[in-house]
This record gives structure tokens, sequence and C-alpha cells, in this order.
């Protein structure tokens, strides 16, 4: 059965109330857990009263793909991960091209392939590119006949247009006047080692002035049937696009759907987003062994404090988020007892096992730095969450 059952109009958000309060129903528990006799029972992987909080483990120094200590550096952002029948693991990140760090990300990312075989945690080794740039915000998913499909945003950029930052271009701004983010772009591979073709943009910007004419920040999920649902980040261009560089005061979640990965994908929040109450973008959603949405997000307008966790019982709706309990935020406590607050931390993704339990979180994140703005090396973090089941009491 096709998935879009409803009507757009039918998608609506709330907030919930205070997570302090006696459960009632699980959506108080973040549909992380059960209501039981007025407390939450979190499922492994998530604890606080809520269960909104995701169980971190101490990071372990040197996990994921980090290479901002070479000179010069190389910074990424973000990533997903695989392992193959060889227990080899797989990633594909976002990297940028000629030791730029992340002010550069458009247009110098590109997508890399880097393998770990000492476990999910890595450290990762370069195998090559993947997609040339620019392309950015990979996401890899196994379609249900085989075929690997990965989610990203660009469009080609010759290697003449992309800022070289071993030079005079180090301190020049990174982003290009022209919108080259915004499209949803394909690529499928038979191989979780590629080669990648292109399949082509499988969700282009809205019509100007929409809500979501900007569209970026892919996330789908391919159900058993093959039936695609694919989240994404719109918003609303600057009205001096034209003199500026292109950019948005507001970004939202959107939904799309499509009855295979090859499309056709057609927009289901056309009226507005899921959640009009929060500035967000970088969703990373998931269906739970209840069959119940979530998905992670990065949360705009807090510098420390920025993930917030979206769930529902229908992707129709309505969208719920808890504002006091946060899943992670940017201080990470390391295995050597020391900690590091970043910079910045967003891309998030969560790796699960076959009964739907989160192992890992996997950010971006950027080192400290002294100056504010969208700038400073960054790597790609990777954290072991417990899966110790979690009581709360309220």
């Amino acid at each position: 059965m096709y998935l879009l059952l409803l009507t757009t109009s039918t998608l609506s958000a709330m907030t919930t109330g205070s997570p302090g309060a006696p459960c009632q129903t699980d959506i108080q528990c973040s549909l992380n857990g059960e209501c039981v006799d007025g407390i939450c029972i979190c499922d492994e992987g998530w604890s606080a009263p809520d269960c909104g909080v995701l169980n971190l483990m101490p990071a372990v120094n040197n996990s994921g793909y980090n290479l901002t200590g070479l000179n010069p550096p190389v910074s990424s952002w973000g990533a997903n991960i695989f392992s193959d029948a060889k227990n080899i693991w797989h990633m594909y990140a976002s990297e940028f091209e000629n030791h730029c760090d992340i002010s550069h990300w458009s247009p110098n990312s590109h997508v890399i392939h880097a393998t770990s075989s000492t476990g999910p945690l890595g450290p990762y080794s370069k195998v090559g590119e993947a997609v040339p740039a620019f392309a950015h915000n990979p996401k890899v998913v196994q379609a249900p006949d085989g075929t690997w499909l990965m989610y990203t945003i660009g469009t080609n950029v010759p290697q003449s247009k992309l800022a070289n930052c071993t030079s005079e271009q180090l301190n020049t701004p990174g982003r290009t006047p022209e919108n080259l983010e915004s499209n949803i772009t394909l690529y499928t591979a038979a191989n979780i080692s590629g080669p990648w073709t292109r399949f082509g943009i499988v969700l282009g910007s809205d019509s100007e002035g929409s809500w979501d004419e900007d569209t970026s920040n892919p996330s789908p999920w391919v159900f058993p049937n093959g039936t695609v649902l694919l989240m994404y980040r719109g918003c609303k261009l600057d009205s001096d696009c034209n003199s500026t560089i292109c950019g948005c005061r507001d970004e939202y979640i959107g939904l799309s759907s499509a009855p295979s990965w090859k499309g056709p994908y057609t927009r289901l929040t056309v009226q507005g987003p899921i959640l009009s109450n929060i500035s967000a973008e970088d969703p990373s959603m998931w269906v739970d062994f209840r069959g119940r949405y979530h998905f992670l997000m990065h949360y705009i307008s807090d510098q420390q404090l920025v993930a917030r966790h979206g769930f529902a019982e229908s992707f129709l709706g309505p969208w719920f988020i808890h504002t006091e309990s946060i899943p992670y935020n940017t201080t990470v406590l390391f295995t050597d007892g020391s900690v590091v607050q970043y910079h910045k931390r967003e891309r998030p993704q969560l790796v699960f096992d076959s009964y739907m339990v989160p192992q890992y979180l996997i950010t971006g994140a950027v080192l400290p730095v002294t100056t504010r703005g969208y700038s400073g090396k960054s790597f790609t973090l990777i954290q072991e969450i417990s899966r110790r089941p979690i009581t709360t009491t309220q």
C-alpha cells in the first residue's frame, strides 16, 4: 500500500508539558518507553523522567573520523556507518576539500568513503571519494531490493571554483553566491563499497515564497514494501538573496513520500512544516519497533543545548517535542576523564541494532574556537550508547 493515506491538512504539531509531571500516556515518555502506573519505563538507550535523553557513554579519543590533527588539517561533518559480511565497517562522510574548515562547507564538501576494521567506533581510514564536490549531507540506506541509496544535497562544481585553504583564500568567505544546496539528489550502488551512480534529483526547490522553497538535509526511511518516507529541512530564502549570499532566517522540518526509491516524491507538508514552533535542521528519522515515528534534529536557537527529539504515533501527526529534555549537548565526556565543550555539534545520526535499539550516536563536531560564527576545524565523532534499560521515577 502506498504510504500517502490522508491529506496534508491532517498534519499537526504541539509541545508536551513538563516532563516532571506524572505520566498518563506514552507521549509523556517521548514514545521511547511506556507509561506504567504513572511512571515512564524507558526503552534501552534512553533515560530521564520522560525517556528523552540518550544514555551516552564516555567517548573514546580518536573515535570516528578525525583528521584535524594533520598539518594541514582536514575537516569532516557527520556520517553514516554500516558493517559488511566480513565485519568491516563502512563510513560515508562529508569532508571539505583543499584543507578547508567548516566555513567552506559550500562548495568544498564532497562525500568520502572510509572503513574501520576495529569496530564501529573506528578510527576510520579514508578509502577514496564517493561523490565529488559539491555534495553534502549524505544519508545512506538500503532498499528492500538490495540497492544501496545515498541521498545528498548539492550539484557538481568544478575544482577550479573550490576554495584552496592552504593559500590566500583561507580567510575569505566560504559560501558561494549561488544557492547550491537546494535539492535532494539520489545516488545508487549495488554494493556498500560503491561505486555510486547518480540517479538524479528526487526533490528540488519548492515554489518561490513557499515555506520550503529551499529544500535540504534529507533523511529517508525505506519500508519493507519499498515505500519511502523522506524527511527534509525547508526554509524561505531571504528577500535579499540576489544581492548577497543566499540564506534562511527560519528553518523547519517537512515530509515527502514516494511509492519506491525511484519516485515520484510528493511533498506531504505543503501547507506548513510538521513543527511550526521550533526552528531546526538536520533531521534524522527512524521508525521504532512499535511502529512509532521519531527524529533527532539540530536545534538552531541554542548554542549548547543543540539537540531536540521529535516524535509521533503516525507520520501524519500530531508531532511532539519535549523542551526540557535534551537528547545530547555540545559537552562530551571522554574515557580518560577529559571533558570538551565543542563549538558546534550537529548532523545527528543514530545507529540501531536489529531490534531498533540505539547503539551509537554520530555527530559532526567543531573544535573549541575563540570566535563566534560558522567556522573552525571539524570532525566526525562516534559515541556509544548504553543498552541498559532505565526505569525513571517522577
